[in-house]
């Protein structure tokens, strides 16, 4: 019995002093667990940092995959850029464009149509608005190639937007721009086609063919007219008059 009392009275003395030193060095263990603290909300704070800086850069290079970093001495036969990575497409092929309207159509498409080519969602978009306040823009279409790429590639562009109903100011939805292959006759391949991706190869490379647009008279719905214009005649011409 006398052993065991021992053992106890020791066991009470030793947990007692475990006790008092605890409390003599209660400053230092507090601050050791602040410190720890601090360090673990630093760590946290860091990886969030990192992973914020790696989202950003990823999209930063994405960024520069759709718009690039572009000279200063950019020119095209058929493209004016107004905006890094941003063009209007620019249709006569004579003239400087800044003159008076010409004679020879009802509807001047460089200066009463805003045509914008740009990325979007990874995608070449265009968009079309309509500046007259007299004519409802129905239809649009658009022909044209890629220079650098071999007949038998995906070479021949066609834009198509129907139904479109523009009125004044009023702009197209937007819509993708596609490439296609063409037959042994020249025709379209509907079948044989991709979306654009490349603004750089588009701005470079691009020759329009045509634009053929159909439109009413505010005043006149019922009438729909439908006007071409080719760039190898520079001339426009009313393709067919329907009721």
């Amino acid at each position: 019995m006398d052993g065991l009392d021992k053992s106890v009275e020791v066991d009470e003395i030793s947990l007692e002093g475990i006790v008092r030193f605890l409390w003599r060095v209660r400053k230092i263990v507090m601050i050791t667990i602040i410190v720890s603290l601090l360090l673990l909300w630093g760590y946290i704070l860091l990886d969030e940092y990192r992973t914020s800086l790696d989202r950003y850069r990823t999209a930063f290079a994405e960024l520069q995959t759709y718009y690039y970093v572009e000279d200063s001495d950019f020119s095209s036969a058929n493209l004016n850029r107004i905006d890094q990575g941003v063009y209007r497409l620019r249709v006569e092929v004579s003239g400087d464009h800044t003159d008076e309207r010409r004679e020879d159509t009802p509807v001047d498409f460089d200066r009463d149509l805003r045509i914008i080519i740009h990325m979007r969602n990874g995608f070449l978009s265009l968009n079309v608005t309509n500046l007259r306040d007299d004519i409802i823009v129905q239809d649009v279409e658009i022909r044209g190639n890629l220079l650098n790429r071999a007949p038998y590639e995906f070479n021949q562009i066609s834009i198509v937007d129907v139904q479109t109903n523009l009125g004044h100011n009023e702009s197209s939805r937007g819509i993708p721009i596609s490439v296609f292959t063409v037959d042994d006759y020249s025709q379209l391949q509907l079948e044989n086609w991709r979306w654009l991706t490349d603004v750089e190869e588009f701005r470079e490379n691009f020759k329009l063919h045509h634009i053929e647009v159909s439109f009413t008279a505010v005043d006149e719905e019922d009438e729909l007219i439908r006007l071409r214009y080719t760039t190898s005649t520079d001339f426009y011409e009313i393709r067919n008059l329907e009721d």
